[in-house]
């Protein structure tokens, strides 16, 4: 944007006079016109996307903490066989926690597999006790909360790659700075009209910089907090 205004002003110290008469400034207003609301809609619907992406990805980090202390209330009333359950559920919440909020550079690279701390829980849940009907009915219910668990994991999973489409960003920028070359070749720059320019600008930036964080929901300014899963984790441990 910065360097459409840097082009605008060059052209228009090097353009002959003819070249802006007033049909051609009106034409260029017309094509400005057009470009401006096509932005429009391109951001807005950037927007869009990235929000509700983010907030899906909020709502099964929700999912995922309610499910675990589901989990170990179900193991507590399991009673005394479902101590080892229990502990076994720390160390896996702990590294789903360290899992989840992994650099970016880690993810989206290697198929989805199960940490040892997983296989470790799924251990536990498989040696319990099935002698009474109590005992079954937990497990039931255990084995429906395990399973909803892992499937909003996995989503997490399949979804944690940036869903921000790099097209249309380029397209979009190529369009601002078009559009903030026109101001400069349309007007007189002046230090009121850069500084506006400039305010002009840095709010387009930031609303590109917002589509950016919401489209890394694990880092950045927009981060979830990592409490989603740690506050789960407190009570497992007393």
């Amino acid at each position: 944007m910065v360097s459409g205004v840097a082009v605008g002003s060059w052209l228009r110290d090097r353009l002959p006079e003819h070249h802006l008469n007033d049909q051609a400034i009106s034409v260029i207003k017309s094509g400005v016109g057009l470009l401006s609301t096509l932005a429009a809609l391109i951001l807005g619907l950037l927007i869009s996307t990235a929000k509700i992406s983010y907030d899906s990805t909020a709502s099964q980090l929700n999912q995922i903490s309610s499910d675990l202390v589901l989990l170990d209330q179900l193991l507590s009333e399991y009673g005394p066989p479902a101590d080892g359950a229990r502990e076994a559920l720390r160390q896996q919440s702990a590294a789903l926690a360290n899992g989840i909020w992994a650099p970016a550079s880690q993810l989206g690279h290697h198929a989805f597999v199960a940490s040892d701390a997983w296989k470790r829980f799924s251990a536990t849940i498989y040696q319990l006790p099935n002698a009474t009907e109590q005992q079954r009915q937990f497990r039931k219910q255990i084995d429906e909360v395990i399973n909803r668990g892992a499937q909003a994991r996995l989503h997490l999973y399949t979804d944690s790659g940036s869903t921000l489409p790099v097209p249309f960003l380029v397209l979009l920028i190529f369009w601002l700075a078009v559009i903030f070359a026109s101001y400069s070749i349309l007007g007189a720059i002046n230090p009121t009209v850069m500084v506006f320019v400039g305010l002009f600008a840095l709010s387009a930036a930031s609303a590109l910089f917002l589509i950016a964080e919401l489209n890394t929901p694990f880092s950045g300014l927009l981060k979830l907090p990592e409490t989603q899963i740690s506050q789960a984790l407190s009570p497992l441990s007393r």
